[in-house]
């Protein structure tokens, strides 16, 4: 997951050269990301987790920096195969 997570940000900031690993920080002054890209982001988990028979749940406490699924590309992978395993 943490490729396709990375192939996905590149489409989304149409940059196929942009430097990304699993701890690629999503939020934060360090983040290739902006808000706009993070919903982006979070829309096309949503549609590939559909895709796979469930339901990427992404609101709530998770936009927190210090519990956040998007403290790092890893997490979020982790977090969306947890979500997936329920």
């Amino acid at each position: 997951m943490i490729e396709r997570i990375i192939k996905e940000i590149r489409e989304i900031l149409e940059d196929e050269s942009i430097e990304l690993d699993k701890n690629t920080p999503l939020i934060g002054d360090d983040s290739p990301l902006d808000s706009m890209n993070i919903v982006n982001l979070c829309i096309r988990l949503e549609e590939i987790s559909e895709e796979q028979g469930f339901n990427f749940d992404w609101t709530g406490e998770t936009m927190s920096k210090s519990k956040s699924m998007f403290k790092s590309i890893e997490n979020l992978a982790n977090e969306f195969s947890t979500q997936k395993s329920k």
